[in-house]
């Protein structure tokens, strides 16, 4: 006769709780590790068929926190990042690289490497240009930067994250206030092309911050807290920006997110929570996934056999979309059958495969 799970441990997390990891780059690895032996085959076991979660996981991670709007992003990421954006109307305003081609402009990718003193000047150079034009700069961190203003512009925009690699014009801001936007685009390329430290990038073999990416527009109080069921961790950097910045928009602790899931094991014993979102490292190199897999995914996912979880979530993007897989706790006859076959996690059949 077949044992039932045994119950969690005394102070064990309760069996109510759901845990989301955030994972940039998971899907993109995903599909690299084809073999049977995948890294993740214990997760597979149980997880239901990967589902899209749209092209962004900035609004990925902002659905998953139970935000209204989870486009509307910036202002909980500029707090995150450590500005306090107070009742303005705030964007994102990354720099970039733009890249011209032929019949386009694509956007190459974020700049990640400017040093403080370059940083400042370039933000400088903006917000004396666009001065009279009621629009402000600030770069809480060399690498990321904000637009704030007063009043809420008419506008939509496009995801840092759902643009990368591609041509800019069908994502270039869109309402009836986005031809505005689309000319202060142009304005901002102009005027960082011709920047010294753009210059002085390029003379020493660096990318040059040839324009700025407006996105995820919004105001801090028109988002609800996120409640004390609810535990958000970031991982260092702009892709932690928005769980620091739910927590501290709540009133808890912003903590960095710990380097397994064993750092996290405490903080899910508390009864009051039912929930936790936490945002691990990007994952990159050949030795990524098999680490990722032994300091979160392992250990997790057997939390969530003996029921110390009652739902774990991976959430990752890089193959042109962002994918959610999902495991609930299994029964025990479901555990002893799901041994009796061999699983590789696999991306959702519509989604392209590079690793098939």
């Amino acid at each position: 006769m077949l044992e039932s799970a045994p119950a969690p441990a005394r102070g064990a997390a309760a069996t109510s709780m759901d845990l989301t990891l955030i994972v940039p780059g998971l899907a993109a690895s995903v599909a690299q590790a084809r073999a049977a032996d995948d890294a993740l085959a214990r997760f597979a076991r149980h997880a239901a068929p990967a589902t899209i979660e749209g092209d962004s996981l900035a609004h990925a991670t902002g659905a998953a926190l139970g935000l209204a709007d989870p486009a509307a992003s910036a202002p909980l990421r500029a707090v995150g990042a450590g500005l306090d954006p107070a009742d303005d109307y705030v964007l994102g305003a990354d720099p970039v690289a733009l890249v011209a081609g032929r019949q386009d402009v694509r956007l190459e990718g974020a700049i990640d490497d400017l040093d403080a003193a370059d940083a400042a000047a370039l933000i400088a150079a903006l917000v004396a240009h666009f001065a009279d034009d009621g629009l402000a700069f600030a770069a809480p961190r060399p690498d990321t930067w904000f637009a704030r203003l007063r009043r809420t512009p008419a506008l939509e925009t496009t995801p840092l994250d759902a643009i990368v690699g591609r041509p800019i014009l069908h994502a270039l801001p869109r309402g009836s206030e986005g031809g505005t936007w689309q000319r202060w685009q142009n304005e901002t390329q102009m005027l960082l092309f011709t920047h010294p430290v753009n210059a002085a990038r390029e003379a020493r073999g660096l990318r040059p911050v040839t324009g700025v990416w407006f996105w995820g527009g919004g105001r801090a109080g028109a988002q609800p807290a996120i409640g004390p069921e609810t535990l958000a961790l970031g991982s260092a950097g702009a892709a932690g920006d928005l769980l620091r910045g739910a927590a501290r928009g709540a009133g808890h602790p912003a903590d960095a997110a710990p380097a397994s899931f064993d750092g996290v094991v405490e903080r899910l014993r508390d009864p009051g929570l039912s929930r936790a979102i936490v945002g691990v490292p990007a994952l990159a190199g050949s030795d990524a996934l098999p680490a990722f897999a032994a300091a979160w995914a392992d250990p997790a996912t057997r939390a969530l056999e003996r029921g110390a979880l009652r739902s774990l979530s991976l959430v990752g993007d890089g193959v042109g979309g962002v994918v959610r897989w999902t495991a609930t706790r299994p029964s025990a006859m479901a555990r002893l059958r799901s041994f009796t076959r061999r699983h590789a996690l696999a991306l959702p059949p519509e989604m392209s495969d590079p690793g098939a």
